[in-house]
């Protein structure tokens, strides 16, 4: 399913101690979204891009939703003022397993 990107690794040896808030959970292999969105125009046409991502391409795509969902600015919130926008979000997943 297209190329990788990165990996991630975490090993935890048999003396690792989940306590307190720390747990330590077996996750399914995912194939994550990454969309790079650059807006020109007021935030409004950048909150109907994302409701358009969510509500229409997210269910038609084949991808399940990221819980959470993470969008991020691409540098500082309003760095190009308040008509340019450029952010990366990550709204689906499609995973191996029962996480789906």
């Amino acid at each position: 399913m297209g190329s990788e990107k990165g990996r991630l690794q975490i090993i935890a040896n048999g003396t690792t101690r989940a306590d307190g808030e720390v747990s330590i959970n077996a996750f399914s292999r995912c194939l994550v979204t990454e969309i790079e969105i650059e807006i020109a125009g007021f935030i409004e046409l950048e909150l109907r891009a994302l409701d358009w991502l969510y509500r229409t391409w997210l269910p038609s795509s084949g991808y399940a939703p990221a819980t959470p969902a993470f969008e991020v600015w691409n540098g500082r919130p309003f760095a190009h003022g308040t008509e340019h926008f450029e952010l990366r979000a990550q709204p689906g997943r499609r995973c191996q397993g029962s996480l789906l």
